[in-house]
């Protein structure tokens, strides 16, 4: 079929080449583009395509003979150039790459990638200032982008710590940025600065007061005369969300709240971002009319969990398949059942929905999809609660979804931290990357004492208590939710097919599948954890461990401890020591390196608290089981 291939058809095949890389096919476009190769030797396209590939399945030095193929057939083509320098990246060569990106700007100054690049690989070799200077670009070229506002988290940290005064002075510049969009990102990220910290509430306050300045919030309906007295009113939902602290159980509660009959509940993993503005907008973009549709489009895999289709998930990363990777495809007794919709009585539904309505912001239309959902699976549902796995959201989803949801009931579901660590930690090992590794500890000592919660209406359970004592936990939380015991409530289901967890591959035994099996809780500790780096998680997390009883109080040996393991602080764990032999070509290069320093940095400021504070600032209380 190759063979027949013309120079007039060759760009309908690029086209098909690039769908296919798009969907994941990434060895048959390799294949297909060498063929392709031999015929057009001379295609900056296909060489770029091959480059793309190879980078892709980590073959760099074949994707940078690609890539430098493409630059001698076009020098002035800044993708090749931004392309070799990811590939340099990849491998690890930074310096290498940042001349490749600096080629690139120099033939296209508003090259946003490129700029967005420049400042990761500053940021790996331990320029701090220059990796801010060069997100600061990007964020010029674009008040939104995603990544650079996220990244940006991690130099800004290093250098508040390191020179305040510098700190201080690179703060001002992006305090001259006016766009609204801008100013919003930008209290959103002095709140993360200020996670863990007492000025945190003040810090979340304002960023919540931004957001609801700078975007529009609200759609109106076009059909209903706001003159002729006609109101809508709806039943209100009681909105209970689901959040977690690491490797604690959350799909599991969530797949067990699945079946109730007055609960309404969606897969969490397609709506983990649905609260960032940005998707309502997008949502909104094309008016009233065309709400319904392109919600259907923004979520394809909704209505087909073996959709390939994309989701955007927390720091604006796109997840491919995760229909696969939730269990979503092989539900059933025997697992050969898929998630579907109904996508056309479910359009039905929805727009009857929407029509009916005066206006809508995000969180009633959500109401709605949640509607929508149950009458298209259930043909006819009322239900009065939502219930809400957020799972993994962005600052900006969670700040947004709480400032929407103001009667929120919020669940943290906790599991003993040191065990949850190790089980993150061991988990991201295979990834090969490092802030995968070593984030799940920061992300833990700074989301136990998470504000988003209104300590009023939320309550920490316990995956020891759901294990050890089902029925007990589970009619302790029907009792706060305000809801009836149901069979179902011991059951994994996901729209009331079987579940057997968030497994690709069909490796999960009966037994396993079980909802109450505690090999998950009774795992020792020290598979991946060295004894020093386990006393160095127990010390830190001494108060989250104590107030939500899994051990007894002990201040003075805590106060001690906490002294030991300062010092501790400034060197690598164990388990890091092992990942950097393993991976990293230059150790001593990078101990400069943003990811490293900023570790160390956030390890700090939380000893720092906790030697100021005893505790952390804003706990919630943990559900009181009674064993009686």
């Amino acid at each position: 079929m190759l063979d027949s291939i013309t120079k007039e058809t060759l760009d309908k095949e690029i086209h098909r080449l690039c769908d296919l890389f798009n969907q994941g096919y990434v060895e048959q476009v390799l294949n297909q583009a060498t063929e392709l190769l031999k015929n057009f030797p001379d295609s900056v396209a296909l060489n770029i395509i091959k480059g793309d590939a190879n980078t892709k399945l980590q073959k760099f030095d074949a994707a940078i003979t690609s890539y430098t193929n493409a630059i001698k057939l076009k020098p002035d083509f800044a993708v090749s150039h931004f392309n070799l320098g990811v590939a340099f990246q990849d491998k690890g060569e930074f310096e290498t790459a940042l001349q490749s990106y600096k080629k690139a700007i120099a033939i296209k100054p508003d090259y946003l990638e490129a700029h967005y690049n420049m400042a990761v690989s500053f940021g790996q070799i331990g320029f701090v200032e220059n990796s801010i200077k060069y997100f600061l670009k990007a964020i010029r070229l674009d008040p939104y982008h995603y990544s650079s506002w996220n990244n940006l988290l991690f130099p800004l940290h290093v250098l508040k710590n390191q020179n305040s005064n510098s700190f201080k002075k690179l703060m001002k510049k992006f305090e001259l940025l006016t766009n609204k969009k801008a100013k919003m990102n930008l209290e959103i990220l002095k709140y993360d600065l200020s996670r863990g910290s007492l000025k945190a509430g003040t810090a979340m306050n304002k960023a919540i007061a931004q957001m609801f300045q700078d975007a529009n919030f609200c759609i109106k309906n076009p059909n209903i005369d706001s003159n002729d007295g006609k109101k809508i009113v709806n039943k209100p939902k009681r909105i209970f969300a689901l959040f977690q602290t690491g490797r604690a159980g959350t799909g599991l509660l969530h797949s067990l709240i699945d079946g109730h009959s007055k609960v309404s509940t969606l897969p969490s993993i397609y709506f983990s971002e649905y609260f960032d503005h940005t998707i309502w907008e997008k949502i909104t973009a094309g008016g009233w009319e065309e709400m319904a549709m392109r919600f259907i489009k923004s979520f394809p895999v909704l209505f087909d969990s073996r959709n390939p289709s994309p989701v955007l998930s927390i720091g604006g990363v796109l997840l491919s398949n995760v229909g696969y990777s939730e269990g979503l495809c092989n539900l059933g007794e025997e697992r050969n059942e898929v998630l579907t919709l109904d996508k056309n009585r479910f359009y039905v539904e929805l727009k009857k929905l929407i029509d009916s309505q005066e206006n809508l912001n995000a969180l009633t239309f959500f109401e709605l999809v949640q509607d929508a959902y149950d009458k298209t699976i259930y043909k006819n549902s009322e239900t009065d609660i939502i219930f809400y796995h957020i799972h993994n959201p962005s600052n900006c989803a969670q700040l947004n979804f709480t400032r929407l949801a103001s009667n929120l009931n919020c669940i943290l579901m906790v599991r003993e931290p040191v065990q949850s660590c190790e089980s993150w930690v061991k988990h991201s090992l295979e990834a090969g990357n490092y802030e995968k590794i070593l984030h799940p500890v920061i992300t833990m000592l700074f989301e136990v004492d998470n504000l988003i919660f209104n300590k009023n209406r939320s309550v920490g359970i316990r995956l020891e208590d759901l294990k050890n004592f089902p029925k007990k936990t589970v009619r302790e939380l029907c009792q706060w939710v305000g809801i009836k015991e149901e069979k179902s409530l011991y059951e994994m289901t996901c729209q009331g097919k079987k579940w057997w967890g968030n497994q690709m591959e069909n490796t999960v035994t009966m037994e396993e599948a079980a909802p109450f099996d505690k090999s998950s809780i009774s795992r020792v500790v020290g598979e991946v954890f060295s004894e020093r780096d386990q006393f160095i998680l127990r010390t830190l997390f001494y108060p989250f461990r104590v107030h939500f009883d899994y051990i007894e109080a002990n201040e003075e040996d805590f106060l001690k401890d906490l002294l030991t393991i300062r010092p501790m602080l400034d060197q690598m764990f164990d388990f890091e020591k092992i990942y950097v032999e393993k991976y990293i070509s230059n150790p001593k290069r990078f101990k400069k390196s943003v990811p490293f320093l900023y570790v160390r940095e956030r390890l700090i400021e939380r000893w720092k608290t906790l030697k100021n504070c005893k505790t952390y600032p804003n706990m919630i209380s943990p559900m009181k089981i009674s064993l009686n």
